[in-house]
């Protein structure tokens, strides 16, 4: 069962109160200092993965910024109970994919090193998210649009690296079937064969790939994503409708830019699809080959990303690009295999094991730990199958010596309870 509704904690309110000043502050940066999208994309921004995993999805829902922008238009909203469509219920993933992937086509092309347009951008997800709580329930933004939603789901489900409780509203409002903020894991095994989660991971290591790709596509050199001086490209028309290929002048960056994203992430659903069929024999189960695919796709894409993100600003620091070289995989391999090893089966055992620690039936304290019940249980029934044993063995021998009193009948009685 799902963790108990406590709310934010103190730690978490301050957390998030402490990231919703920092988000205030790069928006007004970027009217102060031309430098905003240096310090914004390179070292803020390739933080952002990593915190999600190492805190936890609960943990990061709860002091997510965008969240709170959220929130303000949920607590606006007035008890209206409108929710989305159900054609958005079905395909969610693809649509959180889809404002991703149209985010970086527009930072590619917009927000990359244009201070003034990037504080709007983020402005404009603030109020997004603002908007569509007001319009719809709950955490409908969170769920169903939101570009950094998508990622927190790829990255650490089915469930997250650092145990957690839940992140979910204090008055639900069923904004969202099988809802990750009650119960990360349930919703993600509820899921798990769904075509928009295939379609929406399997394409995200393509997308990553694609858009630090496209600096070399467009420029013909490495050095004009590393060297970082997109960092303070303002935009203007030879950005927005110049050559979008070194190799294809005539094609603007317009398309250019959007065309490598999707090119790229078709790509990558369709090689990790014919992986999945290749390693059917291997796991002819599809759940368990899914699971599997799902998290090799993650690994993919957070290894990708991390060999290209910050690394402008890491190279100025002595050592500081191998240190992330080393570390990140190191991050991704950990949570590789602890996803690995997980199974339906295991999530089941360990909630019936912790419902049955509510229901304690037995006169003993029950074990701490509720991956110790079923084998205590075990335990009780081993020990249970040798009493039967020795009363069987008992009964035998003196029936065998024909000797049964009422002595021997009270014997009996004592050994049989």
């Amino acid at each position: 069962m799902a963790a108990p509704v406590v709310g934010p904690t103190r730690g978490q309110h301050a957390a998030r109160a402490v990231l919703v000043v920092g988000y205030v502050g790069v928006v007004v940066l970027g009217f102060l200092a031309p430098w905003q999208p240096r310090l914004f994309w390179t070292i803020l921004l390739p933080l952002l993965p990593v915190a999600v995993v190492l805190m936890g999805y609960a943990n990061w829902r709860q002091v997510c910024p965008l969240a709170w922008f959220g929130d303000i238009g949920r607590a606006l909203n007035r008890g209206t109970q409108r929710r989305v469509p159900e054609v958005l219920e079905r395909s969610f993933f693809v649509v959180m994919f889809g404002v991703l992937l149209a985010g970086l086509a527009f930072r590619l092309l917009a927000t990359n090193g244009d201070a003034v347009w990037l504080s709007g951008w983020l402005v404009g997800l603030a109020l997004s998210a603002a908007l569509v709580n007001l319009w719809f329930t709950g955490k409908t933004w969170c769920n169903f649009f939101c570009p950094v939603g998508v990622v927190e789901r790829i990255y650490t489900e089915p469930n997250s690296l650092r145990a957690a409780g839940n992140s979910q509203c204090v008055r639900c409002s069923a904004c969202k079937k099988n809802c990750p903020d009650i119960d990360q894991e349930n919703a993600f095994w509820r899921d798990l064969t769904s075509r928009q989660r295939r379609i929406a991971t399997y394409s995200f290591p393509g997308l990553v790939l694609a858009f630090y790709t496209y600096y070399w596509l467009r420029a013909g050199d490495w050095e004009a994503y590393f060297a970082g001086r997109w960092t303070l490209a303002p935009v203007d028309a030879d950005l927005v409708t110049g050559a979008g290929f070194f190799f294809a002048p005539r094609v603007p960056a317009l398309l250019a830019a959007p065309l490598t994203l999707l090119v790229f992430s078709a790509v990558s659903y369709g090689a990790f699809c014919v992986l999945e069929k290749l390693v059917s024999r291997r796991l002819p189960q599809l759940e368990r080959r899914r699971h599997v695919m799902l998290a090799l796709a993650a690994f993919a894409a957070f290894s990708s990303f991390y060999f290209f993100a910050g690394a402008p600003s890491l190279r100025r620091i002595s050592g500081g690009a191998r240190i992330v070289a080393f570390l990140a995989p190191a991050l991704a391999t950990i949570v590789l295999a602890k996803r690995w090893r997980r199974t339906r089966e295991h999530f089941i055992g360990e909630r019936g094991a912790t419902r049955l620690l509510r229901n304690w039936p037995f006169d003993k304290p029950p074990p701490e730990d509720p991956r110790e019940v079923y084998a205590w249980i075990k335990a009780g029934e081993h020990a249970r199958d040798q009493h039967l044993a020795a009363y069987e063995s008992t009964v035998r021998e003196m029936i065998a010596d024909g000797l049964v009193t009422a002595g021997e009948l009270r014997l009996l009685e004592g050994v049989r309870q």
